[in-house]
């Protein structure tokens, strides 16, 4: 019977421990994706054995040293948050088919970029929660940053410096295309500038026709134009 509890402490031990430090359970999550990902597109056939040898560190850490695991999980999945940029970008560009990313396999065609870069934004926002969570290097600045914005914990009420990098993201996102595809290889129906310009003409054009009362085929758009503004009918 001692016996018997002698071997089953170990085993209760390192479920504590598991428990106490739960984020490590997600180490590995990043690694299989990552392997999901290299497997469906040949691009970077190269990377499969060095992910294939990682997915098994990345057990092993968590069952053997979960404190250590908890705290490296949160850069795995900063690591695999960026691999979505990745995805979008090669979507956008090239045109690629066949990447595995999120659970869907996302393509060019459809709403597949925008389930990308919402999955990728979903999957940094989990990295910082698991940051401030493990208490892994960086929480102290996510804490002190969240107390600046709501005014608690000491912190004078203010816009913390390091709310810059999702602002700087939100730019690159709906400003920075010339950035991603140049002057003039922007992908057809992907201008992020096409859509607000063909609404600000369509709202101007109502705005004018309300204004002067003329038929929407007026060649004299203009209302100080219109003739009959001036009086000589239409």
């Amino acid at each position: 019977m001692d016996r018997m509890t002698t071997l089953s402490t170990p085993a209760v031990t390192r479920a504590e421990r598991l428990r106490a430090n739960w984020p490590a359970l997600l180490l590995p999550v990043p690694a299989a994706g990552a392997i999901g990902l290299v497997w469906s597109h040949q691009v970077a056939w190269w990377a499969l054995p060095v992910l294939a040898a990682l997915l098994p560190l990345a057990v092993a850490a968590t069952l053997r040293f979960p404190s250590v695991a908890a705290k490296i999980a949160p850069f795995a999945w900063f690591g695999y948050g960026c691999l979505g940029f990745v995805v979008a970008y090669a979507l956008l560009r090239w045109r690629t088919v066949g990447w595995l990313y999120g659970g869907v396999t996302a393509t060019w065609i459809g709403h597949s970029l925008d389930y990308v870069l919402l999955v990728t934004f979903l999957i940094m926002i989990v990295a910082v929660g698991l940051l401030v969570l493990a208490g892994a290097p960086g929480s102290n600045a996510v804490r002190r940053a969240a107390h600046q914005v709501f005014g608690t914990g000491g912190q004078p009420r203010t816009v913390p410096a390091l709310l810059l990098l999702p602002v700087i993201g939100l730019w690159e996102e709906s400003c920075a295309g010339r950035l991603w595809f140049g002057l003039d290889r922007r992908p057809a129906g992907r201008n992020p500038d096409h859509g607000g310009r063909r609404c600000a003409g369509r709202m101007a054009r109502a705005t004018r026709r309300d204004l002067c009362g003329a038929r929407p085929d007026c060649p004299r758009p203009g209302p100080e134009l219109c003739p009959r503004r001036l009086g000589r009918g239409h």
